[in-house]
């Protein structure tokens, strides 16, 4: 007790010593807001003490049971968790090392976990100190995709896909000027235009009537930015008139 209090009166004593420093540098301040932050360092102070007080305690405690367990032939996962939760795991094993003589292997620990899209529980097996981080930092009860969902999920993805290929066979096989009227050609066209600037690519005109024309229709339907040029009326009929498509 004689130590922690030569412990608070030293915080103390420094909090006096800034204070006074920065007075001496700055003036005092009227307005009482320096007195109102010198006391909550102090309060900062006094938890800090007594967070380390309780620290002690926790390790003593944990010491404690060790030992009781190690007599009782009890298991010691549930101590040993708990105190790594507090950064504290190394007290247990080295206190169970010292009065066994074998290192202590604790049982994993099984958190809850929820699946994100059916709300079913898991569990998330913790067999380390970095896997109780990885849990903590992620959330109090994390999320995952269940196998069910998981397949649900491949199904859909699948199943898009294969509408997508069946819509572009589709677009690239349908006659040019019904594919121009498509909402797919339509977007494309959109983003040719955004792409360019609403600029002519060859002569770089302006505040013209813009033509999106393609370079090429090999992929037709699933066109690239690669595939397209946005030409104004005169450069797009010199483009044909050399013989462009």
């Amino acid at each position: 007790m004689i130590a922690q209090d030569g412990e608070t009166s030293k915080k103390e004593s420094s909090l006096l010593k800034i204070r006074r420093c920065v007075m001496n540098n700055f003036g005092d301040d009227d307005s009482g807001q320096l007195t109102e932050m010198m006391d909550l360092l102090g309060v900062i102070s006094d938890l800090e003490a007594q967070i380390k007080q309780a620290e002690e305690k926790l390790k003593k405690c944990a010491i404690d049971n060790v030992r009781r367990l190690v007599e009782e032939g009890g298991d010691h996962s549930a101590i040993y968790w708990i105190c790594a939760a507090n950064g504290m795991a190394k007290v247990v094993k080295d206190e169970y090392l010292n009065t066994t003589g074998v290192n202590l292997v604790p049982k994993s620990l099984y958190a809850p976990i929820y699946c994100r899209d059916c709300g079913s529980k898991g569990e998330h097996v913790i067999k380390s100190i970095s896997g109780l981080k990885d849990w903590f930092s992620k959330s109090v009860y994390p999320l995952f995709t269940c196998d069910d969902c998981e397949q649900k999920q491949a199904e859909a993805r699948k199943k898009h896909s294969e509408l997508r290929r069946s819509r572009e066979a589709e677009l690239a096989n349908m006659p040019y000027r019904e594919y121009l009227k498509t909402p797919e050609w339509k977007d494309r066209r959109v983003r040719a235009l955004s792409f360019a600037k609403h600029r002519c690519q060859l002569c770089n005109a302006s505040g013209v009537q813009l033509d999106v024309h393609h370079r090429t229709y090999a992929d037709r339907g699933n066109e690239k930015m690669r595939d397209l040029i946005v030409l104004c009326h005169p450069c797009h009929s010199k483009h044909h008139d050399k013989g462009g498509y």
